[in-house]
Order: C-alpha cells, then sequence, then structure tokens
C-alpha cells in the first residue's frame, strides 16, 4: 500500500508505475524516495545501481537487491516480449 504523505497522496490514488512496481515487491515505503528525487517510470530505473538507490535514501541492502532483482525481470521481460513482437510482424 501506498504511503498517503500529503505530497504524493493523489499519486498513489490514482495508481503510479513506480509505487504499483513497489507494492508488487512489497517495498511501498519507498515511493516517497523515487518521487522526490525525480523519478516517475519505471523505464528510467532499469539502469539503477545499488549506489543509486543508497544515494536517494534507502539504506536495506535486502530491500535494494530485491528491486534491483524486480528491475532485472521486468527489463528481460519487456525484451522479450519486444523480440516475439518483431519476429510476429515478420512472420
Amino acid at each position: 500500500m501506498c504511503r498517503l504523505t500529503d505530497t504524493w497522496s493523489s499519486l498513489c490514488q490514482q495508481g503510479h508505475p513506480i509505487g504499483d512496481w513497489l507494492k508488487g515487491i512489497n517495498l511501498s515505503q519507498y515511493l516517497d524516495n523515487f518521487l522526490k528525487n525525480g523519478f516517475d517510470s519505471l523505464p528510467v530505473l532499469k539502469n539503477m545501481s545499488k549506489r543509486d538507490l543508497m544515494e536517494i535514501g534507502i539504506g536495506n541492502v535486502i530491500h535494494i537487491d530485491m528491486m534491483l532483482e524486480s528491475l532485472k525481470r521486468i527489463s528481460q521481460w519487456n525484451e522479450y516480449n519486444t523480440t516475439n513482437l518483431l519476429i510476429r510482424k515478420q512472420v
């Protein structure tokens, strides 16, 4: 569930891509960290490193590893779907 701070409550209620992703991996408490640092879409996050996540205030290494693994899986899934779409168009 999104943290409903005054600043970000409307984003959480409307369903925000980063908020939805964090909720899906049970780490929604970090939504403010991403939004306050200018991250507002998942594609922007795909190249983040442990250091990047620590710099935006995420200090729990286990949570960082969970985020990075999830982003890796999302990236692989997107690449797989893009490749299949291109193959289908060629047939």
